[in-house]
């Protein structure tokens, strides 16, 4: 059963993201993964919106360079280019929660 077939409730939520933590992200479909991506990332642009929070949890160990793969991407799939991601950055106003500039 592909996360596509399945309803996720708010209470097992925590199992699909223990799942993929958990090296089982590898029997997800490139086509569930893009879902749930792109689920992710207007949650978490909407929820911003409301009240800044941090993008992730205080004890996450993603790397730079898993951040800046995931970056890159999503910056292509919507045809912004860095310069124009840089220059929306700067008169937005929006900086990181986390104190960093």
């Amino acid at each position: 059963m592909s996360i596509s077939e399945t309803t996720i409730h708010p209470l097992n939520l925590s199992e699909v993201i223990s799942a993929i933590d958990a090296d089982l992200y590898k029997s997800i479909s490139d086509a569930d993964l893009q879902k749930l991506l792109a689920v992710a990332v207007r949650a978490y642009s909407a929820r911003t919106n409301e009240q800044p929070i941090g993008i992730f949890p205080s004890q996450c160990t993603i790397t730079a360079t898993e951040v800046m793969f995931a970056a890159t991407a999503m910056l292509r799939a919507v045809n912004v280019h860095l310069f124009e991601f840089a220059t929306w950055q700067t008169f937005s106003g929006i900086r990181a929660t986390d104190g960093r500039n």
